[in-house]
């Protein structure tokens, strides 16, 4: 009798164990620190709310699809409706892993904490140049396929100079990569926004001993002209391949990712 206790506890046991090392939460792509950039570079603090001096912290409840589809977000405590709107339209903006069980993609949820607080606020609009958006700027974080665009994104360099030009000049590879001998290349994909900034890195191929980081340090650097669809600046995938160590140099940019490729 008590061999079968211990067996049914052991089985009880594994399969708790199982399910938690097989399972994952629904989750933004990027990381914590991206994240908070993200929010920082993005966020259009609500006229009214702003004025009045309000702020707080806007929880949401987003539920993310099998795809990685943002599919509906509702405040989990209510608080001023045009904060809980423009989270809801900051959280359209992210890009999301879905949660998985057992290795596949499934539905799940992921709660998204933002705040909001005129201080801060008044620092990140110094640090990113903009406070309320021009009105070329498509807001609505719609993410528009390269194919369908007037214009592609493109860096801001200077005048004479390639995007080999500026990677040779601000790449530097890690000590440790050297030290090991590390060579390879890194593939990102990113979106570039309608203020010209860039976010929600996708780490496609990954080199390891601090080459993808400093390879995503140095795309943070630059400057983007948006894609334009019509007379819109809106938001887009990119691609890049950024080459470490002996070998061809190798740094291209291309148009367009398909995240969903990814799951």
């Amino acid at each position: 009798m008590k061999s079968f206790r211990w067996l049914s506890l052991l089985t009880s046991l594994f399969f708790v164990w199982g399910k938690f090392l097989f399972a994952q939460q629904a989750m933004p792509a990027m990381g914590k620190t991206e994240l908070r950039e993200f929010i920082k570079n993005q966020m259009i603090y609500p006229e009214q709310a702003l004025s009045l001096g309000l702020y707080g912290k806007v929880e949401l409840l987003c539920v993310i699809d099998a795809d990685g589809n943002l599919i509906k977000s509702r405040s989990i405590e209510m608080t001023d409706k045009d904060l809980i709107r423009e989270g809801k339209r900051l959280a359209r903006g992210i890009v999301w892993n879905p949660a998985r069980e057992r290795n596949k993609p499934t539905e799940g949820e992921y709660i998204l904490e933002i705040e909001f607080h005129p201080k801060k606020y008044s620092k990140w609009v110094k640090h990113r140049g903009w406070d309320r958006p021009d009105a070329d700027w498509d807001t609505s974080m719609q993410i528009f396929s390269y194919r369908n665009l007037t214009q592609l994104a493109k860096p801001v360099l200077p005048e004479g100079a390639t995007f080999a030009d500026f990677i040779e000049k601000n790449i530097h590879t890690p000590d440790a990569a050297k030290r090991m001998g590390i060579s390879g290349k890194v593939v990102l994909s990113f979106i570039v926004e309608s203020d010209g900034s860039s976010s929600n890195f996708i780490v496609r191929e990954y080199l390891g001993m601090g080459c993808t980081e400093e390879a995503i340090r140095v795309m943070k650097l630059l400057r983007w002209q948006p894609a334009r669809k019509n007379e819109k600046a809106v938001r887009s995938w990119n691609s890049t391949t950024l080459w470490f160590g002996e070998g061809q140099p190798q740094y291209n940019l291309q148009p367009g990712y398909n995240p969903g490729s990814m799951l």
